[in-house]
């Protein structure tokens, strides 16, 4: 792992710990997280670092995950609420992909009329353009 990883991990770390806590067990935690960045091998990524001193605070604090059913409620049930409209968003998104890809592979083929008719069958609500305009752009 990198220094400037170690570093990060440090200042995010370093005093995130429950303000009420015992002061010993606020000395140990700070050891404990000075001493794994200090030591960990290279080869231990950012993210595994994170998580053994997440999982060390927990333990040595006991701390408990907080609940977040209510507020995943509350986001799905927004998410829900517009589910019509998003689906209409990505339908009128992946058409216009579509039509992307299409013009794509009729500039590598060089083929506008072959472009069209393709074109046309899968997007049979979009106005597409007249193909002796597409023909000189080839």
């Amino acid at each position: 792992m990198e220094q400037r990883c170690r570093e990060c991990i440090y200042k995010k770390n370093i005093n995130r710990y429950p303000k009420e806590a015992d002061p010993d067990l606020i000395r140990r935690y700070k050891e404990a997280v000075s001493g794994l960045l200090k030591t960990c091998p290279d080869k231990l990524t950012a993210p595994e670092a994170a998580d053994q001193i997440r999982d060390f605070r927990k333990d040595l604090f006991q701390e408990v995950p907080e609940d977040y059913t209510d507020i995943k409620k509350h986001y799905n049930a927004l998410l829900l609420d517009r589910e019509e409209a998003l689906l209409k968003e990505t339908e009128a998104a992946a058409a216009s992909m579509c039509f992307i890809s299409l013009c794509a592979n009729a500039i590598s083929l060089r083929s506008a009329s072959t472009f069209l008719s393709s074109a046309e069958s899968l997007l049979p609500n979009v106005i597409l353009p007249d193909p002796l305009y597409i023909s000189p752009l080839l």
